[in-house]
């Protein structure tokens, strides 16, 4: 691993060979790339382990739903007794009852309420299998931007130490001069400065450093070792924006939740609707029990009816009940839409902060490397007194801007592109493409 400022002297020779060491992006090897651990946490995930619960119930009310359509059979017993007395006889008699039967009813009409009822439950559950998917893909970028921001406090780590150890042996070399009496001794105090400042600026990120480790381990499961930087496909930034989004749009899992509870509370309508409606039930009964009691004047085999039916509630519940119905199918409606709204304005920031960073990568390279050539250029006419100290902290604090501002550019690109491939639903096959 190259160690940067820190690792080199202040002779031209070795500026030079810093100046090509630290333009290698180096990281450590490769054991644990983010495809992988993407794939091992996310279905332990507790968000897509609820998602995931909820799609099983809806699976339930689907088949619940279904079941509307068949008959039900049952059976029955009953047991009483009573003490009577016919008309014109002197004495009361006692009767003991004990009959058990099986009954199939089967409600051939109800208004459609089983058919709209089915419709329903089979969109909620599409829109819970979305809702799945939107979980995964929220908790892929969740995993992606931990990731990453280990990976972009680490090489920041590396370069502020690089800065500090860089400083360190320029008071060194200013106490050195001014005890030779060739500068004053207040540019060691004014060199001191400047160390403490870059170590205050370290200890900070060490700080964000920590807790970004603990956020990972949490998280992931696993210290953050070995980590490899991810490959996304930044070329999505030079596409039209209006093709990101119509792909979005129809790809979103989001959305295809949003639109499937329109169709659920669609549904949920026709249901209601039926209330309005007649009502026609088949039921057949049989006895089942043995030989009657001998007592009983009359016993019933079997029977069947065939039975129509219509309840108008005059508080008008049924009317009330369509009117909730319709108005929650308009919430849904305004909340597909504000959902879509949300995307089109995500995706839209996401792909600038994109365009914006792929534009100035190839810019802040330039300034490193102007940085790098100033540098070198003030260390040997300090050397020769031909230049301040302040001026020479000044372009090396420079320097160390410019490689901040350069390791933050890379990062945020990949973060800007995975932004954009969630927001589209489509994370999760850019970090697992199909082989």
């Amino acid at each position: 691993m190259n160690r940067g400022v820190g690792s080199r002297e202040w002779g031209v020779g070795r500026s030079t060979a810093l100046l090509a060491s630290l333009l290698i992006w180096a990281l450590p090897a490769t054991a644990a790339p983010l495809p992988e651990v993407v794939a091992r946490v996310l279905e332990t995930n507790p968000d897509v382990r609820s998602s995931a619960a909820l799609l099983r119930a809806a699976d339930a009310a689907v088949w619940q739903a279904r079941s509307e359509f068949l008959p039900t059979l049952g059976v029955q017993r009953s047991m009483g007794s009573s003490r009577d007395r016919p008309a014109g006889a002197l004495d009361y008699s006692d009767t003991q009852t004990r009959r058990s039967e099986s009954y199939l009813r089967w409600t051939l009409f109800n208004g459609y309420a089983d058919y709209y009822g089915n419709r329903s439950a089979e969109h909620s559950r599409e829109a819970a299998g979305s809702d799945l998917e939107e979980s995964r893909e929220a908790i892929a970028l969740r995993l992606t931007e931990i990731y990453v921001e280990v990976l972009r406090l680490t090489e920041q780590l590396r370069l502020a130490q690089d800065y500090v150890d860089d400083l360190r042996r320029l008071v060194r070399d200013v106490e050195l001069r001014a005890e030779a009496g060739r500068i004053p001794p207040v540019e060691g105090d004014q060199a001191k400065s400047q160390l403490i400042a870059a170590e205050s600026e370290q200890s900070q990120i060490r700080a964000q450093f920590a807790a970004a480790s603990n956020t990972f381990r949490q998280v992931l499961g696993a210290p953050p070792e070995d980590l490899h930087v991810p490959r996304l496909n930044e070329a999505l930034a030079e596409e039209p924006l209006d093709t990101l989004l119509a792909r979005a749009e129809e790809n979103s899992p989001r959305l295809k939740a949003a639109r499937q509870r329109i169709a659920a509370r669609d549904a949920d309508v026709g249901a209601g609707t039926a209330g309005f409606l007649p009502r026609l039930s088949l039921e057949t009964r049989k006895r089942i029990s043995g030989t009657p009691a001998d007592n009983l004047l009359s016993d019933q085999a079997r029977s069947d009816a065939l039975q129509l039916s219509l309840e108008i509630p005059l508080g008008g519940k049924n009317f009330a009940r369509r009117w909730e119905l319709v108005e929650k199918k308009l919430a849904a409606q305004a909340d597909a839409d504000a959902k879509a709204l949300q995307l089109r304005t995500d995706l839209g920031e996401q792909y600038a902060n994109l365009r914006e960073a792929r534009y100035m990568a190839p810019l802040l390279k330039d300034k490193t490397l102007a940085s790098y050539k100033v540098v070198a250029a003030y260390r040997l006419q300090f050397a020769a007194g031909r230049r301040s100290l302040l001026d020479l902290l000044s372009v090396r604090d420079q320097l160390y801007q410019s490689l901040s501002q350069r390791n933050g550019n890379r990062y945020a690109r990949i973060v800007a592109t995975a932004r954009l491939e969630r927001l589209a639903g489509t994370l999760r096959l850019s970090l697992n493409p199909p082989k």
